[in-house]
């Protein structure tokens, strides 16, 4: 039976790791990640959870030791953010390259320097080519199903690949909700125990063949090199239809619809549609609805998926809308960059404005995200408005010692 009870981001996934038995948790102290191996820590200590902590001298080694148990038939996870993620970045493309399902909870921080705790998407943006399934949640319940949902979809056999669990640090990770706990039974009914494969199970393989070149485990050469990145991405291209599908299958566990790679709200009408991911999305709800009973017709898109990115959907979904505008927490534009990439060619083709907003934990509010449709509806219409550009909000820019 579920139960309901006030969690916290970093406590939603500690949740999670228990519900799916996880088996192998890494930990080395960086906030504001580190609550999660706590709290599994005590779970542990309650006897509510079977597992070990590898508690190791860096966030490189850690990692490593996440592919090693994967690879060996373990179920793995590691929380980490910012700093910690780029420390491990080594391992963290050989995760992909091993097809480990390792899932690492980020509670996104932004890079230093200077010194700074708030959330913005650097860290694991950054990471966007490293071949890892990037999911992004918008609260702690949102952590809990993603994280529960990505275990069966990072350890299916077809796919075999990490993923990123996204969250804004501090604002989702610290902040407490209401959270509904799924029942142990359902949750191991709908993820099954983790297996690998009997000829890449590190611990069943023939070392002899391997030491006399019959096989190693990547099978790496300068001849198949470009191929086998080519496989990484098609495991991508199949986990597009592995997310929608067992959300479908979660939702009608649960109840709870958290719509596939991408979630949509009033967007059939819409003359301006916004684009946002995780925390943001609570945010932007909030303006649409106000908008709305303004009279101005404007839609949500919240990105669920990051990578794989849904091209293919965003192009069927927002092909008609005349104005989209993204609002992103990353100092690239990235989700601007591909979807305008996505829609180019599309007739009619919207036309896209992207807006950097959110970095370093800058507020973003309900009047900031109001302001920015505006300048869509202006664009609708005919007026100008600038394709892409950073918004320091409403109250603008900060003087920067050293800056102009």
């Amino acid at each position: 039976m579920a139960i309901t009870r006030a969690l916290t981001g970093n406590q939603a996934a500690a949740h999670a790791a228990r519900l799916c038995k996880v088996q192998m948790v890494g930990f080395f102290p960086i906030g504001p990640s580190d609550e999660v191996a706590e709290e599994i820590a005590r779970f542990i200590q309650k006897g509510q959870m079977k597992a070990t902590i590898m508690d190791l001298q860096n966030e490189r080694s850690v990692m490593n030791a996440m592919v090693m148990g994967s690879e060996s038939g373990v179920r793995t996870m590691f929380a980490t953010n910012s700093e910690g993620l780029y420390f491990a970045a080594e391992p963290i493309k050989a995760a992909a390259v091993h097809r480990v399902p390792v899932i690492v909870p980020v509670a996104n921080r932004a890079l230093e320097p200077p010194l700074i705790v708030t959330p913005d998407y650097q860290d694991t943006v950054g990471l966007r080519d490293s071949f890892w399934l990037q999911v992004y949640c918008e609260n702690p319940q949102d952590v809990l199903d993603t994280t529960i949902q990505i275990f069966r979809i990072a350890e299916d056999p077809t796919i075999r690949l990490p993923a990123f669990v996204c969250f804004d640090g501090w604002e989702v990770s610290h902040s407490s909700f209401t959270v509904s706990l799924p029942d142990q039974a359902d949750v191991d009914a709908f993820v099954p125990p983790y297996e690998r494969e009997p000829e890449d199970d590190i611990l069943r393989l023939d070392y002899r063949e391997m030491y006399h070149g019959q096989r190693t485990l990547a099978e790496l050469g300068t001849d198949d090199y470009m191929e086998q990145r080519h496989h990484l991405l098609s495991a991508h291209a199949r986990a597009l239809d592995a997310i929608e599908a067992v959300n479908r299958e979660y939702a009608a566990l649960t109840g709870r619809n958290w719509g596939g790679v991408i979630d949509t709200e009033g967007i059939d009408d819409a003359d301006v549609v916004i684009v946002t991911m995780g925390a943001m999305t609570s945010t932007a709800r909030l303006a649409v609805a106000a908008l709305r009973r303004a009279g101005r017709r404007v839609g949500l898109v919240k990105m669920r998926a990051f990578r794989p990115f849904p091209a293919d959907r965003l192009r069927e979904l927002l092909a008609r809308v005349p104005v989209v505008v993204v609002i992103e927490r990353d100092i690239s534009g990235a989700i601007y960059q591909e979807l305008r990439s996505a829609l180019y060619g599309s007739i009619p083709c919207p036309r896209v404005l992207g807006r950097v907003a959110g970095i370093g934990g800058r507020d973003v509010t309900p009047e900031d995200i109001i302001h920015l449709a505006e300048e869509g509806f202006t664009a609708a219409a005919g007026g100008a408005a600038e394709e892409h550009r950073w918004h320091f909000g409403l109250r603008g820019a900060r003087v920067v010692r050293g800056g102009r």
